[in-house]
């Protein structure tokens, strides 16, 4: 005698089910339908065998306990919006069941510019995605998500971030009250900074000075004794607030 009892059970719990209702993905609920409206027909089938039966309540079973649950996607860097020489992220994420794949895509305005993934092995329950991302200077969007096996998307997580890969300049300020200059080299010299994303710090010879994070700034008055400067060679370095170097050597009489 053929036992359709379990497969009766299945059928009335996914009669229970609405679209409406239902959190899993689209994909998931066509096939429910689909599954439930084949254990129907199995049921109604007096000539089915028990094995068909049985694989209809499987079907059914495994479509009602599909993953409906998202996975969740947490932005672990960049944590401050810039300005960056390039762009650093990190994305991580969970999943209750297990993940596939996490997404980092980086656009500016509607403009995809950029895209980064992370396969994840096994299906894990967690994992991290991370990229380096060189990029032209300017202001970008960063839109990244998780998918898990059963083929959730988290909510997609947006950031915005600027760019800033251009060194700052720094130039020998002209006038006697500033440079003193001997041939090549000089008994005092001053120097103008500039950066279009700001002026962070400077270092001579070791010694930093910060300074004020203006587009514009100043190291005056430089000479042996003064800011780390001695007779001879020196090395200055400028660095811009996202961390491009310009780098000046001169000599102090």
């Amino acid at each position: 005698m053929i036992d359709k009892s379990g497969l009766a059970v299945w059928i009335d719990d996914a009669a229970a089910l609405t679209e409406e209702g239902w959190s899993g993905s689209a994909d998931a609920w066509a096939a429910l339908v689909g599954a439930r409206d084949a254990a129907r027909a199995v049921a109604d089938d007096k000539g089915a065998t028990q094995d068909e039966v049985d694989a209809a309540a499987d079907l059914l079973a495994g479509a009602i306990d599909a993953d409906t649950v998202k996975p969740e996607a947490t932005l672990a860097a960049p944590t401050t919006a810039g300005p960056f020489s390039s762009l650093d992220l990190q994305v991580d994420a969970t999943d209750d069941r297990g993940l596939s794949q996490i997404v980092a895509n980086v656009y500016k305005g509607d403009t995809l510019i950029a895209s980064t993934q992370s396969e994840i092995a096994d299906g894990a329950l967690s994992g991290s995605h991370a990229a380096n991302v060189p990029l032209p200077d300017g202001a970008y969007t960063l839109r990244y998500n998780a998918h898990d096996v059963g083929g959730n998307v988290s909510a997609t997580g947006t950031f915005e971030f600027t760019i800033d890969a251009t060194a700052p300049t720094a130039t020998v300020k002209e006038g006697s009250e500033f440079t003193v200059a001997t041939g090549q080299t000089y008994d005092r010299v001053s120097f103008k900074l500039h950066d279009a994303g700001k002026i962070d710090k400077v270092e001579l010879n070791g010694v930093v000075k910060d300074l004020s994070n203006n587009n514009w700034s100043d190291i005056n008055f430089v000479a042996p004794g003064v800011f780390g400067a001695v007779q001879g060679a020196n090395t200055l370095i400028v660095y811009d607030v996202a961390g491009n170097t310009q780098t000046v050597t001169f000599t102090l009489n």
